[in-house]
């Protein structure tokens, strides 16, 4: 391991590439592990879910890499970049995931030049927003299995939810028997990709949004266990909000768990951040992307992580601020820019061949009051960072010993100093 892994390893007890490199602190809930094809004879059975941020690219003709307009984007999108799309497709080949869910692509064909061997089936005729984004399924064909697309009626009954709720029913096929679909799913996806908050019109608007995708989403997830009474169901993707502290969550973190619950703390916000934001010198790292599994699906768990991009010589790509401090995201807009993407791919590992007994965690207490404060905080020091840090005091609302929780679990630009100027009253002040 050359010194920027060692590094990566002291700072942050991160891994992120195949589970022989996957994160120290991800438990692997089962001892061994073997090479499988079939879908239900697999100890290793991987998933991997990335926003793929605006992925468009041409159809591929049939010399493979020249690559011709077969359709455009209905707002001004340009392709992906071909070195973006080359590292995206190492990726793949490395990690090779039994089933990728990606979010925010574009067109029918963009998937195929990421399938140079055509190893993947493509379910891709999802809902698509007004840019033409939607979210797609590539399912590995040597898994010998029937994988359903579903399309679900979800934006009269709920909420408008412009990209669905479309899942895939995975049925294993057997040699010699007869095959039908009326017999009940091995294992069932459902892809998300939720509404982001610059598109909601302020706070009070996105907090009911999300409360009703929350509700949309469970009562999917009902339906599906009240027609398969054994379904094991995973919801995968981009939730566009913080899995840790919005309150709206909170409801889908008790009927489901969280896979990144069991193998990293919640409260160690670096290593579980799947994307950035940045105002000034303030980089807000946060968990937008979750696999969420039900308790049938809970007891195959084997390990989960977030894949860091890498360099070309295979170490983590790190970064750092104007103080020389590193960490393994970006720390600026233009440094996240340089990624395939401003989200990080989310990895699942399954053991389909066994079961454990493993006790739902409840939501911690914490994160159900956090919400208290976030709003006074988070909006507050986004204020702060595009203010030039001038100094900047803030009352909270919610009790003091919950804005130290928020504390630990955001990891805030060391270009601040935060001061309780007035513990009694809870006033903070944030100095550059």
């Amino acid at each position: 391991m050359g010194f920027r892994g060692i590094l990566m390893s002291l700072l942050l007890l991160g891994a992120t590439g195949a589970t022989a490199n996957a994160n120290p602190q991800c438990i692997d809930l089962f001892a061994e592990s073997k090479v499988a094809t079939k879908f239900v004879d697999k100890k290793d059975f991987k998933i991997i879910s990335l926003n793929a941020e605006r992925f468009f690219t041409y159809k591929p003709n049939s010399r493979g890499l020249e690559l011709v307009r077969d359709e455009a984007p209905t707002s001004n999108i340009a392709p992906k970049a071909p070195e973006k799309v080359k590292e995206l497709i190492k990726i793949i080949q490395d990690e090779k995931p039994d089933v990728l869910v990606l979010q925010e692509v574009i067109g029918l064909h963009s998937t195929k030049v990421l399938d140079p061997k055509q190893e993947y089936i493509h379910l891709v005729n999802t809902p698509a927003d007004s840019s033409g984004i939607h979210t797609v399924f590539l399912v590995k064909a040597s898994l010998g299995v029937d994988a359903q697309l579903v399309v679900p009626n979800v934006k009269s009954q709920y909420v408008k939810i412009h990209r669905g709720l479309p899942y895939i029913k995975i049925r294993q096929k057997h040699d010699g028997k007869a095959f039908s679909r009326a017999t009940p799913p091995d294992l069932i996806v459902i892809g998300v990709h939720l509404k982001a908050y610059r598109n909601s019109d302020g706070e009070t608007k996105f907090s009911g949004i999300k409360k009703l995708e929350t509700l949309a989403l469970l009562k999917l997830k009902e339906e599906l266990e009240l027609e398969y009474p054994e379904a094991k169901i995973m919801v995968v993707g981009d939730l566009n909000a913080d899995v840790n502290v919005r309150p709206e969550l909170m409801q889908l973190k008790s009927q489901m768990q969280d896979s990144l619950d069991y193998t990293i703390d919640p409260t160690n916000r670096g290593t579980r951040a799947t994307q950035t934001y940045h105002a000034g010198a303030l980089t807000e790292a946060a968990q937008l992307d979750a696999h969420f599994l039900n308790q049938k699906l809970l007891q195959h768990l084997r390990t989960s992580y977030v894949y860091r991009y890498k360099e070309k010589d295979g170490e983590i790509r790190l970064y750092k601020d104007g103080n020389g401090n590193v960490f393994p995201y970006p720390t600026s807009y233009d440094l996240r820019a340089q990624n395939i993407s401003d989200h990080y791919p989310l990895v699942t590992i399954l053991d389909m061949t066994m079961t454990r007994v493993v006790e739902k965690q409840a939501v911690q207490e914490y994160q159900k009051q956090l919400f208290r404060v976030y709003n006074d905080i988070g909006r507050t020091v986004r204020q702060w960072g595009q203010n030039d840090m001038m100094l900047y005091e803030i009352k909270l609302s919610g009790e003091l010993e919950i804005f130290k929780r928020w504390l630990d679990t955001n990891q805030l630009s060391p270009y601040m100093t935060i001061e309780y100027t007035n513990k009694d009253t809870g006033v903070v002040q944030f100095r550059a």
